[in-house]
């Protein structure tokens, strides 16, 4: 009876005042949870939500808002995050042309109020809600949530949740699947660094091809045209061995059209990295057909993405291991090659390829890693045995670089400042710290992403020496 008097009065209200009706909304939701049980009063917030939409179309998307802040901020997580998508559809049902905005509102209020573990499945299930009561919508409410959350996310936490919102959408109408990931791709390539959107972009398309198994060949066709509209030929390959998993699930008519697409794409790279890239897609296509037909990907269940993870086939897991070997040859063939090898020692400068080579794989590796040790291939510009030691903790990124060769050890320490800016643009650290050890000095840069700072020399021994650089880090969110 009393959830019954709320709404009418929600109703009555907003219809004398159409313009007051999220203030409205808002103050009656908040009396819901003051006098109803829990259980009833997340019950009556979309009743609510609806009542004070239908009076006032145009303000479903702040009636949605506020209610959306009325439920977090007095619910349990877990429940608010379901009671969240409740509150998107019954906005979305009175306006659908506006549930694109009613979807970025709610979700906008989700990200600044929820704790990190309840996040992805609540933006999950905003996205689904509207677009299971608005599919005409479904493009534009991709556009509109994901540019949300990559603005407000730190890169730590993004991927997740932009996993779950393609799988939500996907979920709600499949065949837009490939346009869905296209889209979100588009929006991560265009907003982050390079480094951090080879990091996301594969988890776009496994969620997208998670939820629409039958459209496999077309997310990842899709996602190959937004990355060569977006991304340098050395930026697209970083991508392709986690693409080629999803390529080695379809079915042998798909995987040869999807491989003959993307060799089109690439046959304009340089040299030879287009060669290799050729070879490596043509092994996994012979690799996949001569063991028959590859195991499609299982549609999701609704539990999240951990579900959506499934193994593929024994031949596809092989060509995906043999594609990404061979990718990484090309890769540090190209990428080693560059640079003023014959220039003065205290002349040479790092080429940008290595620094992102560098950047990049620290970058994968800290992403839910306390600390981890790696060890860098020998090149002519880093000779000797290089071991990278990583760390992350609360939010700050720190790298021992141990130099066993001495004109490695020089080679990065002239190039401290550069080193460190190329790790806080794709680590998303909130400070990042990189020390140099070589067998004459130990350099330390702390904190200050582009070398800006105050530098200070510190005597250890006499052989060893130690320059602080302090500063504040601009590394991504």
């Amino acid at each position: 009876m009393a959830a019954t008097v709320l709404v009418e009065i929600t109703k009555a209200a907003a219809q004398s005042n159409p313009q007051a009706a999220p203030e409205i909304a808002g103050a009656v939701a908040q009396a819901a949870i003051q006098t109803l049980p829990p259980e009833k009063a997340a019950e009556v917030l979309a009743e609510i939500t609806k009542a004070a939409a239908e009076a006032a179309p145009n303000q479903a998307a702040a009636v949605a808002g506020e209610v959306a802040k009325v439920a977090v901020q007095n619910l349990p997580p877990e429940v608010a995050a379901k009671v969240l998508g409740e509150i998107t559809k019954a906005a979305a049902q009175v306006n659908p042309q506006a549930a694109p905005e009613i979807a970025a509102e709610v979700a906008d209020v989700a990200i600044k109020s929820l704790p990190a573990n309840s996040l992805p499945a609540a933006l999950g299930q905003i996205a689904q809600s509207a677009a299971e009561v608005a599919p005409n919508e479904t493009a534009k409410i991709a556009d509109s949530i994901s540019e949300v959350a990559i603005e407000n996310l730190p890169g730590s936490k993004l991927s997740e949740a932009l996993a779950q919102i393609v799988q939500g959408l996907s979920a709600a109408n499949p065949e837009a699947a490939p346009e869905i990931a296209k889209i979100v791709a588009e929006n991560v390539m265009a907003t982050l660094p390079p480094e951090l959107a080879a990091q996301i972009i594969p988890a776009i398309a496994q969620a997208a091809a998670s939820a629409s198994p039958d459209f496999v060949a077309e997310v990842v066709t899709g996602i190959m045209e937004a990355m060569t509209d977006h991304l340098s030929a050395n930026e697209i390959a970083k991508i392709l061995p986690a693409l080629a998993e999803l390529v080695a699930k379809s079915s042998p008519e798909d995987l040869a059209a999807v491989i003959a697409t993307m060799i089109a794409k690439i046959s304009t790279f340089p040299q030879p990295l287009a060669t290799d890239l050729e070879n490596a897609l043509k092994g996994i296509e012979s690799a996949t057909l001569d063991s028959g037909k590859a195991a499609p990907v299982p549609p999701s269940q609704g539990g999240g993405l951990e579900d959506s993870k499934q193994t593929t086939d024994k031949a596809g897991e092989s060509a995906a291991a043999d594609f990404a070997a061979n990718f990484q040859g090309a890769q540090v063939q190209t990428n080693f090659n560059a640079g003023s090898v014959d220039a003065p020692l205290e002349q040479k400068t790092i080429p940008d390829n290595i620094l992102k080579l560098i950047a990049e794989t620290v970058s994968k590796i800290q992403i839910g890693e306390t600390q981890t040790t790696i060890t860098l291939q020998k090149t002519p510009e880093l000779p000797g045995d290089t071991t990278l030691e990583v760390r992350m903790e609360n939010g700050r990124l720190e790298v021992v670089i141990n130099a066993t060769d001495p004109q490695t050890a020089q080679l990065l320490q002239n190039n401290l400042a550069a080193l460190q800016s190329a790790l806080a643009a794709g680590s998303g650290a909130s400070q990042v710290s990189v020390t140099i050890e070589g067998p004459d000095a130990s350099i330390e840069s702390d904190g200050s992403s582009d070398g800006v700072g105050e530098n200070s020399e510190k005597s250890d021994t006499p052989t060893d020496k130690k320059v602080e650089s302090k500063g504040g880090s601009r590394g991504a969110n």
